[in-house]
């Protein structure tokens, strides 16, 4: 066992107009425990205590992220480095991070031997690990004596055909903002293992890693638990079994075979047939809740009209091809927009094959290491098909493999297409009948079969489904057997070995819908019931975890605040005079925002210097917030609490933190609350 403990203390100082009130502590004698043991044998060592910076201010980092939505941009350097698995390099987490290539979080082993610095930032990537767990629950938040504390695990299974040795582990999370951002990945801690012996893991042996986070905090109130329950909470998740609909009716008409893209900070909807085809495009800014036409169907400056297509990011910009016109002809026109209103076309006659029900993804080609658009399979004019092609421009394309030409996927339609890791792979779809078969490819051309439709644990022959890839697991969502439309979630981490998440997500059954990843969550729109309607709802599956991984526990209720409610995020003011006693879930008495009567106008945290970045100052980081309330409800109003509550990835948000103040705001008055979080190494 090795374990490695860091104390630090963060403190919460809250002022109201520059003028101290409080002052709180959220968790002091912090540690990071880390422990490797074989499955075998048992414990193998355990290491000294040693402070850790990099928790603390990636921890900083990490909740600046999950308040504003954005990336975290700037000159700072304070240990934000995220961590492409796929090539082994750091890339700095200020900048666009990568979206492609394997990226896994929660527990990860490397090959580094250096020695644990407080500045630690990133690991030696170990890829010789064929099989890595899902990082999972060990111990939920447990109090014991003055402890509060919570262990999570992930089991390492060397299949490589020899022996392979571990020098060190790291704890990681995913970072914020954009969606290439929710690609990379954040690491907190560190420690190498048996000095430069490492740990030797024979083949065909599994090695589990154990983190104890901890922290202690005293009988009289003065060290808010709730702190670290709640960030248990959040690692935790509501899992990929809960769903809830951001809109029963959005302001697009119900459609079968749309595409939806996350694009530009915000949802659109492209295409697709109700009852004509369509080629008009609607934008959500905020995850699907309202939804605004961009373009109205045939208006100038469009995409030839197209159901049945396909639609990617990349370079920047929205693509749009193949699919099928008003006319049932095949498609193989390409075009791309910047703004979704105009499109210019890059290829009217595009050099492959016009077809429709294909999929396409974005793929680094390993033939020369450059970013592409991949299109695989689909009905052409000869039937269905498993040819390939590849483009950077959407002009010219060049062709992988022709249809039939061997050590190919069996060609299929309505199928799905994601990437993990240096693989592509393809799911499901029909054939001469619908198949649950799973192949996987490096480059495009050879294909070998991951899965035979009838293997056990599957979710059964289907078409028209969705496939994503949510974190380092893949989503199967809906589809239809040929008879039924469907509404069950299947998950896998391999795409061999199929889990039942859920028989019904709790909304129509569809197929034909189209679906994207977009801060962590998994949102399904629109598609077609067999025998009704098409529709026009968006749901999102509750994100499984800061960790990616789905765990059967839901969130407790108790410590969590609904938006629906009419919640806000962020510093939050109330009337409750109870006393603070390191517990507190949510304030006593909150004031609501607006300008009725007892109301306060919450301003916005993310406006110029409202809402900084950590910053590193000696041994401390920093990170301030502020709000302004704006008191126009007509009456004098006090304020008696103030709180800190974290925007979770879906519609929840946590309570970090409350404290006693006393202001009085006069009617037309303002006062301006800052909070500033504080980690001393």
């Amino acid at each position: 066992m090795m374990r490695n403990k860091g104390g630090h203390g963060i403190q919460a100082r809250i002022t109201i107009d520059d003028i101290p009130q409080a002052k709180l502590d959220l968790l002091n004698s912090s540690t990071v425990t880390y422990e490797i043991r074989d499955a075998i044998t048992g414990l193998v060592e355990s290491s000294e205590t040693r402070p850790m910076r990099s928790f603390t201010a990636n921890f900083l980092r990490l909740l600046w992220g999950r308040m504003t939505g954005t990336a975290c941009t700037g000159g700072l350097d304070i240990n934000d480095t995220a961590i492409d698995e796929s090539s082994g390099k750091a890339t700095n987490l200020k900048c666009v991070g990568p979206t492609t290539g394997l990226k896994k979080f929660g527990i990860c082993i490397g090959t580094g031997t250096g020695a644990v610095a407080q500045t630690d930032n990133k690991l030696t990537w170990d890829t010789g690990f064929t099989t890595y767990g899902a990082t999972t629950l060990k111990t939920a938040t447990t109090i014991s004596g003055s402890k509060i504390y919570f262990e999570i695990q992930k089991q390492f299974v060397n299949s490589t055909g020899s022996s392979r040795t571990i020098y060190e582990a790291g704890l990681c999370t995913t970072g914020e903002g954009t969606e290439a951002d929710n690609n990379t990945n954040v690491l907190i801690a560190r420690e190498i293992t048996n000095g430069v012996t490492g740990t030797s893991v024979a083949n065909g042996k599994t090695l589990t890693v154990v983190f104890k986070i901890s922290s202690t905090f005293t009988t009289d109130g003065t060290i808010n638990k709730t702190f670290l329950e709640n960030i248990e909470t959040a690692f935790r998740g509501a899992g990929i079994e809960s769903w809830k609909q951001a809109t029963a009716s959005a302001a697009w008409s119900g459609r079968y075979s749309p595409v939806i893209l996350y694009y530009d900070n915000a949802l659109w909807i492209i295409g697709g047939y109700d009852t004509a085809v369509r080629d008009s495009v609607y934008k959500s800014i905020d995850l699907g809740l309202t939804w605004t036409e961009v373009r109205a169907s045939g208006a100038a400056g469009g995409f030839v009209p197209r159901a049945r297509h396909c639609a990617v990011v990349f370079a920047g910009k929205m693509w749009v091809f193949g699919g099928r016109d008003a006319s049932a002809t095949k498609l193989n026109s390409t075009y791309y927009s910047t703004d979704g209103a105009t499109w210019t076309a890059a290829a009217a006659t595009a050099p492959f094959t016009a077809r429709e029900n294909f999929a396409a993804c974005v793929f680094t080609d390993p033939a020369d290491s450059v970013s592409k658009i991949w299109l695989f399979g689909g009905i052409t004019a000869g039937g269905e098909e498993d040819s390939v092609y590849k483009t950077t421009d959407g002009a010219t394309w060049t062709s992988v493999r022709s249809s039939g030409a061997g050590s190919g996927f069996i060609p299929r339609s309505k199928h799905s297409i994601e990437v993990l890791g240096a693989y592509l792979y393809v799911f499901f779809g029909n054939t001469t009948d619908r198949v649950d078969s799973v192949y996987k490819s490096l480059d495009g051309n050879s294909w070998s079969l991951v899965r035979a439709t009838g293997d056990a644990s599957g979710p059964g022959g289907r078409e028209s489904q969705t496939v994503n890839l949510l974190g380092s697991v893949f989503v199967c969502v809906g589809g239809s057997n040929g008879y039924d439309s469907k509404k069950d979630v299947w998950t896998s981490p391999d795409g061999k070995s199929w889990t039942k998440a859920t028989a019904d997500f709790g909304f129509a059954d569809r197929y034909a819908h189209s679906s994207v990843v977009a801060k962590g969550m998994l949102f399904v729109c629109g598609g077609a019931r067999v025998g009704y309607a098409n529709l026009n709802d968006c749901i999102y599956s509750s994100t499984a975890s800061i960790f990616n991984t789905k765990t059967a526990a839901s969130m407790d209720n108790y410590a969590r605040i609904d938006a629906a409610s009419g919640a806000v995020y962020g510093i939050t003011a109330g009337t409750g005079t109870t006393n603070f006693d390191g517990s507190d879930y949510l304030l006593v008495t909150p004031i609501a925002d607006g300008s009725g009567a007892s109301q306060l106008d919450y301003g916005d945290m993310t406006d110029a210097g409202r809402l900084s970045e950590p910053t590193v100052s000696g041994s401390d980081n920093v990170m301030r917030l502020e709000r302004d309330f704006a008191n126009n409800s007509g009456g004098s109003i006090t304020i008696k609490e103030v709180g800190l509550s974290a925007k979770g990835l879906d519609a929840l948000g946590l309570l970090l933190m409350r404290g006693k103040v006393d202001k009085a705001v006069a009617d037309g008055a303002s006062v301006r609350v800052a909070i500033e979080l504080e980690t001393t190494v």
